[in-house]
């Protein structure tokens, strides 16, 4: 980019922040980096880095001192006349037009000069390298559908009544295109509507590591930072793995395991572009099933006899025949 392009004035844009605060997250070595982009983005432009002199050292404070000398001379003028000589009151008013077309004149934002890709692309390196973290609480609830009219073996029908409600909160890490997410839940849920709610809690965990799609075309990374084009990341392969049970507090008699359910599934993404990605994934799910209580049943003519059958509720595995795949666009 020419030095004469970097001093293009637009002057329809906003200001951009001089530095940033401490809300942002940074550490104080990344936000006082960015203050020095600025300020050399604003040399580079054209724009005082610093603004506290009283000098018009740059092009905007000469226009301002112009500005606020035609508005003294002009109110001066009007209010003495015949003192201020005519001739340069004449130019003075002369110029009240021009230095009204001057108050509406804005400073270009310190970044104008730079194509918005260029700014994408230095925000993608800085998120890159910095570690950020994220957390996340939500509330859940699950009610049983509403029921009127006629009920074959006389129960209640449900009325809205909960099924299950489950409160979480849930933390993540990133860094370096590693990521690494953890949370913790607490609920109580029932199968039908005349069981009691049983508590359980609900830990889960994902980790997930980026690497280079095409390493020899365009590398994820190049001299430990992130390769950006236009912008835009480059294509990136994620292998993850993420889990999560659930934990009976109170777990019925009949059941062999504290266990609820299970659920791990490592999984593949492709993410081709930003709207364009993929996901082949193996779910592998335990989820609890019962065998219905029995009684026991005596020998007739027809039929042997049959001993009862007690209550039993366990874990049952499931793991797909096939590759579970995700498009997303």
């Amino acid at each position: 980019m020419s030095k004469a392009t970097n001093r293009k004035l637009l002057g329809t844009q906003g200001f951009e922040p001089e530095t940033l605060s401490g809300a942002t997250g940074l550490p104080e070595a990344e936000r006082a980096a960015y203050a020095n982009r600025v300020s050399q983005a604003r040399m580079a432009c054209g724009f005082s880095s610093t603004g506290g002199s009283s000098a018009a050292g740059t092009l905007p404070e000469a226009i301002a001192l112009v500005r606020r000398a035609v508005q003294i001379t002009n109110s001066v003028a009007a209010r003495t006349d015949g003192i201020v000589p005519k001739p340069v009151a004449g130019i003075a008013l002369g110029l009240a037009a021009e230095a009204t077309a001057l108050t509406d004149w804005t400073l270009a934002s310190a970044t104008s000069c730079y194509d918005p890709t260029d700014i994408q692309g230095y925000f993608r390196q800085l998120y890159w390298r910095v570690r950020t973290w994220k957390l996340a609480g939500s509330v859940s609830f699950d009610l049983f559908p509403r029921k009127y009219g006629f009920s074959p073996d006389d129960s209640e029908l449900p009325d809205g009544d909960v099924r299950s409600g489950e409160a979480r909160l849930d933390f993540s890490t990133a860094r370096a295109g590693t990521e690494f997410s953890a949370g913790f839940g607490f609920g109580r849920s029932r199968e039908k509507l005349d069981d009691e709610l049983r508590g359980y809690v609900g830990p889960s965990a994902s980790i997930a590591h980026a690497f280079s799609l095409l390493p020899k075309k365009s590398p994820l990374t190049t001299d430990g930072e992130l390769n950006v084009k236009d912008g835009e990341m480059p294509p990136r392969l994620v292998i993850g793995l993420s889990a999560a049970i659930q934990v009976a507090v109170d777990k019925r008699e009949s059941q062999d395991t504290r266990f609820n359910s299970v659920k791990i599934q490592p999984h593949l993404d492709f993410l081709i572009n930003e709207t364009l990605s993929f996901r082949l994934g193996i779910p592998v799910n335990g989820e609890i099933v019962v065998r219905e209580k029995k009684a026991a049943q005596e020998e007739t003519p027809t039929t042997p006899a049959k001993p009862a059958v007690a209550e039993k509720r366990a874990l049952q595995w499931t793991v797909p025949v096939a590759i579970v795949a995700v498009l997303k666009l």
